[in-house]
């Protein structure tokens, strides 16, 4: 059985707080509230902050689908702040989605009004300009653009929509004419994104930008312009001037409403991606743009903010920066890069001159001074941060760790209130990325994890003696190794044990470290001789159905759940693989065998197995949590299994389980909706081994994709872990 908002037990959700996750691709502000900005991001949804960027929170309730969360664009209305748009969607199985929210009460509830239009909000577009706009003329009418699908006209303020064609084109920027009624223009892009992974209903047209535009609403179109070398990725308006952001080939301004354009990238540091235009509403002939700068572009400055004063004539930097010209950051002191890194937005503001906003790969930064200092605030809020697995500490009920995709293993030690960095350690591999954690319960402070650096696939183990303070690295494994789990052994101070994937014969496989994680031997492959890599079936495994975004491999899958160490009988482990079965070794690994003839493997195509968990109270119990599938248990040790949720036909994807909490019976599971198995967030509570169950999950935080959870065994908190949202602590209420 399941209940809703058990009458006996509740649960208070929070984030915890780290700082600085993933990208912020836009800004707006409130039309009528100066210090009220929002933010939209590739992985986490929308924030809102209300004290000028100092500080901000989610804003997702009424989400509900995995995609809901990559927002490619959004737009309010200038004639009633309460009324936003938000636009969203994916790509998978090769084809692509989209939604169009509204929100009346000034985004802090939202409802879907339509599914026509597509959006990749997690694309290789999505840092450009916005795609949605509302008529400042017109208060029922609103102009959408789509990735694929064209336009879209709504004419009773986002109620219904209906196309009004050029389906096909690359669309990524709307904007109406400020000074004359009725005009609205539509940008493309000079190619479509991602057409070697998709498989369009339509012929890929000839290369280059085209400027459309509209004389009557929107309700009809015509070409306005095209060039190959530029694309109309933003738009900005003054003084009857058009200026755009053409992506490689720098900004372009147009003085006869886009009939023509020429170059107005003097001073720029091209080749140079510009993404984004703005101009000053207080100082005619003022723009700003923002360079996406990589850290490998070392002819770009590492703070590349630009300003031209003589509408585009020649740009400037805002100023030769230096360090000391940054404050509230939660990077290494003086080290400056990141904050220029993947610039998506440089924007004045509104209502306050001199005030000016940046936006980035890890948050948004605010200037009082026309650009020339810029805090942080630390990103407060900002909690957009992939992690693909949690730990609890065996030895300390407050202390977790959690393993970000891109940052360094991360600990609490207040119950996940806050969290603090792992050292980083400088190689030439650059690992940056954190797969899998192995906190040992016979020494405090010894941990051993993995790391990776993620695009060229290259990982390693290290280990650390003090919770993180410093750290070793142990062994690099052969490139196109993952460490997908790592466990210490109940019996023996010394074992550890670790679980790779990747090529079998090529480094994949299972280790043993006899000395505390320091030296590492291969065990006897678990994996019957026709599993050739792990997982099995790695591009429906890490690319389709659990990676963060279907163009990455082995990105935010979730890692640190298929090993299993029985404190119940030396020698003993089990081996979760995604499609072909969980194995056992009674020997320590010089035989195996599978015990998983019964579980639902690919009943589905989305019907993967995703985590492997035993009863340590319970000799012989083993839970098998699936995609889709739901939550399966073995209380004799494999040779029979039964479906324990959902118990009817309904899907249900067990993406976590921990077993056990105040007492051995509690049971906790998460489930994140996926494009590949639709199912709402969720996280369920059992406090009888799963007899009965109840919904704990604050909804209000929208369309979260759990990768992990935990609880704390002397409080009942519990903490969890998302792809895209952070990490949140759930203190419970009776």
């Amino acid at each position: 059985m399941i209940s809703q908002n058990d009458a006996n037990i509740r649960y208070k959700w929070a984030q915890s707080r780290v700082g600085g996750g993933g990208y912020i691709t836009g800004l707006l502000q409130h039309p009528d509230l100066p210090g009220m900005l929002f933010a939209r991001c590739d992985v986490a949804g929308v924030l809102v902050s209300r004290d000028g960027g100092e500080s901000f929170e989610a804003i997702n309730h009424g989400m509900s689908e995995s995609s809901h969360h990559s927002v490619e664009s959004f737009a309010t209305s200038p004639h009633d702040s309460n009324v936003w748009f938000r636009c969203s969607g994916e790509a998978r199985d090769r084809r692509t989605f989209g939604f169009i929210h509204k929100s009346t009460d000034g985004g802090f509830t939202w409802r879907l009004v339509t599914r026509e239009p597509d959006y990749i909000g997690n694309g290789n577009h999505r840092y450009f300009g916005e795609m949605i706009a509302v008529d400042p003329n017109d208060p029922n009418n609103v102009v959408a653009a789509s990735f694929s699908m064209g336009l879209f006209r709504s004419e009773d303020l986002g109620e219904t929509w209906h196309s009004v064609g050029l389906k096909g084109e690359p669309f990524k920027a709307v904007a109406f004419h400020p000074d004359l009624p009725g005009k609205v223009y539509a940008g493309t892009m000079t190619e479509m994104a991602h057409l070697d992974y998709l498989n369009p209903q339509f012929s890929p047209r000839k290369h280059g930008g085209r400027l459309y535009v509209s004389e009557d609403h929107g309700a009809t179109w015509s070409l306005l312009y095209e060039r190959e070398d530029i694309a109309f990725a933003d738009l900005a308006f003054s003084r009857g001037l058009m200026l755009v952001a053409g992506g490689e080939t720098g900004i372009w301004r147009s003085t006869d409403g886009g009939l023509s354009f020429e170059k107005a990238s003097a001073g720029l540091p091209l080749p140079a991606v510009c993404s984004n235009i703005a101009a000053d509403p207080f100082q005619p002939g003022t723009f700003y743009t923002g360079i996406c700068r990589w850290p490998d572009q070392v002819h770009i400055p590492v703070i590349p903010l630009y300003v031209t004063r003589d509408d585009g004539e020649s740009w400037h930097l805002l100023r030769d920066y230096d360090p000391d010209n940054f404050s509230q950051y939660p990077f290494a002191q003086g080290d400056i890069r990141p904050i220029g890194w993947a610039i998506a937005k440089l924007k004045p503001d509104v209502h306050v001159p001199g005030r000016l906003y940046m936006c980035n790969w890890y948050g948004v930064s605010v200037s009082e001074d026309g650009g020339r200092t810029w805090s942080g605030n630390r990103f407060q809020g900002i909690e957009n941060i992939c992690i693909e697995a949690i730990a609890a500490d065996p030895l300390d009920p407050d202390t977790f760790y959690y393993a970000p995709a891109d940052k360094q293993i991360e600990m609490t030690r207040d119950n996940g209130r806050s969290y603090k960095e792992f050292v980083y350690i400088h190689s030439a591999h650059t690992y940056f990325c954190s797969t899998a954690i192995a906190p040992s319960r016979h020494r405090k402070g010894l941990v051993v994890y993995g790391v990776s650096n993620s695009h060229a696939r290259q990982s390693a183990i290290y280990r650390t003696e003090d919770s993180g303070l410093m750290a070793e690295a142990v062994w690099e494994l052969p490139q196109g190794c993952f460490v997908q789990a790592l466990r210490d052994d109940p019996f023996d101070f010394s074992v550890f044990y670790a679980a790779v994937d990747g090529k079998q014969g090529g480094g994949a496989g299972l280790y043993r470290s006899n000395d505390e994680g320091l030296t590492w031997q291969e065990l006897r492959s678990p994996y019957p001789p026709h599993v050739e890599t792990v997982p099995h079936r790695r591009d429906l495994v890490e690319r389709e159905i659990l990676s963060v975004v279907f163009y990455q491999e082995k990105n935010v899958c979730g890692s640190n759940q298929l090993l299993y160490v029985s404190p119940h009988s030396r020698s003993t482990f089990y081996v979760g693989e995604w499609t072909e079965g969980i194995f056992v070794t009674r020997d320590g690994g010089a035989s195996w065998t599978k015990i998983s003839d019964q579980l639902p493997f690919l009943a589905s195509p989305s019907s993967i197995l995703v985590n492997l968990n035993g009863d340590d109270q319970r000799p012989g119990v083993l839970y098998a949590g699936f995609i889709r599938e739901g939550l399966w248990r073995t209380e004799d040790d494999g040779r029979t299994w039964t479906k324990l949720y959902p118990l009817g036909d309904g899907a249900y994807n067990a993406s976590a389980l921990a077993v056990g909490g105040v007492t051995p019976d509690e049971l906790y599971m998460a489930c994140e909706p996926l494009a590949w198995s639709p199912c709402p967030s969720s996280v369920l509570y059992s406090p009888d081994r799963g007899r009965s169950w109840s919904e704990i999950y604050d909804e209000s935080l929208g369309a979260i994709r759990w990768k992990g959870i935990a609880v704390n065994r002397k409080t009942g908190t519990v903490q969890a872990v998302s792809c895209g949202n952070g990490a949140f602590y759930a203190e419970r209420c009776i």
